[in-house]
């Protein structure tokens, strides 16, 4: 069994970006906006920034530490690419039974009459999230990918059908486009 001394992940910096690097703070700001994130959890990973490169390395790896290595990598990449063109997730209100109305009022977001209920079901939108709502679609966008992403999720939890048949009761909000700018990059036909 060979082991690995050293392994590193090096990722390349747009000239339309800057990132600062403060110990483990990790600062990237472009066109769209500024995104700081908290890389201090990934104690056995050293961050480095040479010119316009980015580099995450660790001493002696196990298998752990090569996977933090392009998490850490991943995660800085979509600060990138959010600050630059953005995601926008788009979910479709679908339902069979009761009609049900989906609103934002500040940061909430409020779904009434769902399967026929009297009370209001609430999520908060994280972070700087915008939602639109048109007919049948609620448009989620913003610059930082966890934040999108973590809206979307934790809207369907909101709605997850408990103690009846999910064959039958299909009723909720369905993610079916995913978007980076203007390019999709994931979409149910």
């Amino acid at each position: 069994m060979v082991k690995v001394a050293h392994a590193e992940e090096v990722l390349e910096i747009p000239d339309s970006v800057k990132l600062k690097l403060e110990g483990k703070l990790v600062t990237v700001e472009g066109k769209r906006g500024k995104i700081t994130k908290d890389l201090s959890h990934a104690r056995t990973v050293k961050i480095d920034k040479k010119d316009k490169q980015l580099v995450f390395s660790a001493e002696f790896p196990r298998k752990r530490e090569r996977a933090i290595l392009r998490t850490l990598a991943a995660h800085v990449e979509n600060m990138i690419i959010g600050v630059t063109k953005g995601f926008t997730y788009k979910m479709k209100v679908v339902y069979a039974h009761f009609p049900f109305t989906v609103e934002v009022k500040g940061d909430e977001i409020i779904v009434a009459n769902f399967l026929g209920e009297r009370g209001m079901r609430v999520a908060k939108k994280v972070g700087d999230t915008k939602v639109q709502i048109t007919k049948d679609d609620i448009i989620f966008s913003g610059n930082n990918k966890d934040e999108v992403s973590q809206t979307c999720a934790s809207l369907r939890l909101l709605l997850k059908i408990r103690k009846k048949d999910p064959r039958i009761f299909q009723d909720g909000l369905y993610v079916f486009e995913k978007l980076i700018g203007d390019e999709v990059v994931w979409k149910i036909t």
